[in-house]
């Protein structure tokens, strides 16, 4: 005899969704990071933060970029000094022709930033004198045991100090005045102000103050 099969109960569909429910559950609880993997993740995304804020190569070449528009501009034949008949030995007397073009005394002194030939080495000092051009570029340069270091950016401080023997400067405020544009001051208009014409001010002065109080009214 064949045994009866039991007949399909709701309860049991009820039973099957509420252990499949919780498998999902179960399997999402599972997926959310934990505090361990958030402090992790916060650590990775402040290094690839400060990774990407220390990649300044835009800067470097902006600084690049204006000091060569710079030293091309001072090259230019506006910005330039051209002396011809200079001697390759110039002594510190020979400068005062300045002084006397600038119609400045003799015991005015100033500091030319930088002063190099033109398109030629030097030579002997019997030599034919050559043209010499005087530009001033944003920098300073020294000579200490032989070696010449040049400062002409921020990333080379450390590298100048260490040359120099010096401790290392805080030159912060340097940017101000190398890549700080110019901003060139435009002519401001005057403030209005009414103006009166003769006529209306005869009108004004024949109303009496009774006409003028009607007319207010």
């Amino acid at each position: 005899m064949a045994a009866q099969r039991r007949a399909h109960s709701p309860i049991d569909d009820s039973d099957s969704e509420s252990m499949s429910t919780e498998k999902v559950t179960l399997v999402h609880l599972k997926s959310i990071p934990t505090k361990s993997d958030l402090a992790d993740m916060i650590t990775q995304f402040k290094t690839t933060l400060k990774d990407e804020i220390a990649n300044n190569y835009h800067t470097k070449t902006i600084v690049a970029l204006q000091r060569r528009l710079d030293d091309i501009d001072n090259r230019g034949c506006r910005n330039n000094l051209r002396i011809r008949g200079m001697p390759e030995l110039i002594e510190g007397d020979n400068l005062q022709l300045f002084w006397q073009i600038l119609e400045k005394p003799d015991t005015f002194t100033t500091d030319l930033e930088r002063a190099h030939r033109a398109l030629k080495t030097r030579g002997a000092a019997k030599n034919k004198p050559k043209g010499l051009a005087w530009t001033y570029p944003f920098g300073l340069q020294i000579t200490r045991d032989g070696t010449t270091v040049t400062l002409a950016s921020l990333e080379a401080i450390p590298q100048f100090c260490q040359s120099c023997g010096i401790k290392e400067l805080d030159l912060s405020e340097w940017i101000k005045f190398t890549l700080a544009p110019k901003i060139q001051e435009l002519l401001q208009r005057e403030d209005w102000t009414k103006v009166e014409s003769p006529k209306s001010k005869k009108k004004k002065n024949k109303m009496t103050p009774e006409r003028r109080k009607g007319r207010d009214e």
